[in-house]
């Protein structure tokens, strides 16, 4: 049996017997790949008197043609067919399935893509924010609340435009906020106490997110805003949102609807989990009456 090190490309012809071992290294694979397209009947070996598992030389045409079609990601499992008897016909009808399910994962690595750069966004945006409050003008929200299964809450969303995927949010109620039970549930670090409510938020930053007609979806409109980042602990100290409160207070700002606590990361601890988020308080201007 010759091996393909010892071929002659420009003077002799390809041996009809190869390897395992040198076809694994001519392609740049493992012979554990080799031996898993046995098992799974994607390129079947062949047995010499002696044992040795070798390849004929269709063998190896067919390996560069599979090898062609593993780096496009298709499946071994629709390879194998192709491999046995397969026309072209057939062969063309598995590369259109093949480009149809690429097509479909694009577009979800595309909508994971977006997702994680917003992400990113509100990490770096919360790390910027840590110990300061600024007056801006908050993002368009979409919103749903929870009174829907929690799947199809989420479908609504995946049905507009780009299938995007909103965040979990706590809301406070204005009424809520402004009383003084509030400020003293956070001093007191008990959270069933603060009448936040779950829901599902979606900064729109661009405004143009249309909404269909009907969409059981609801809309937070820009408004003047405090933002600030704080820093919690679970359960065991709330004062950096009190602070948030006290400087509102302090320079004449006056609290105009919900509180939004946007969780920008969770840290578990053995004492109790660190929580940062991106608090949202609508005030009116100072002065406005």
């Amino acid at each position: 049996m010759k091996h393909l090190s010892a071929w002659n490309w420009r003077n002799e012809r390809m041996e009809d017997k190869y390897c395992i071992g040198d076809l694994a290294k001519h392609y740049g694979i493992s012979t554990d790949t080799l031996r898993l397209y046995d098992r799974q009947g994607v390129l079947l070996s062949h047995r010499a008197p002696n044992g040795y598992r070798y390849y004929t030389r269709t063998d190896f045409i067919c390996l560069g043609y599979i090898l062609r079609l593993r780096k496009n990601n298709m499946p071994l499992a629709d390879i194998g067919p192709l491999m046995h008897g397969g026309s072209l016909e057939s062969v063309a009808d598995a590369a259109r399935l093949h480009d149809a399910k690429l097509a479909e994962k694009r577009l979800e690595l595309d909508a994971l893509y977006e997702s994680n750069r917003r992400f990113l966004a509100e990490v770096n945006d919360t790390i910027r924010l840590l110990g300061k409050i600024e007056l801006c003008i908050s993002p368009r929200m979409i919103t749903r609340n929870l009174s829907i299964p929690f799947s199809q809450a989420i479908d609504l969303f995946r049905a507009l435009p780009g299938r995007p995927e909103p965040k979990m949010v706590f809301r406070v109620h204005r009424e809520r906020a402004i009383s003084p039970e509030y400020e003293r549930a956070l001093l007191r670090a008990r959270a069933e106490d603060f009448g936040t409510e779950l829901i599902l938020a979606l900064e729109d930053k661009s405004g143009k997110l249309q909404l269909p007609e009907n969409s059981g979806l609801s809309v937070i409109q820009p408004h003047l805003c405090l933002l600030a980042g704080i820093c919690c602990r679970t359960g065991v100290d709330y004062t950096s949102h009190v602070h948030v409160l006290q400087y509102a207070a302090e320079h004449g700002f006056r609290i105009n609807g919900d509180i939004i606590w946007s969780p920008a990361l969770h840290a578990p601890s053995p004492d109790a989990s660190v929580d940062y988020y991106r608090l949202y308080i609508p005030v009116d201007p100072v002065g406005a009456e």
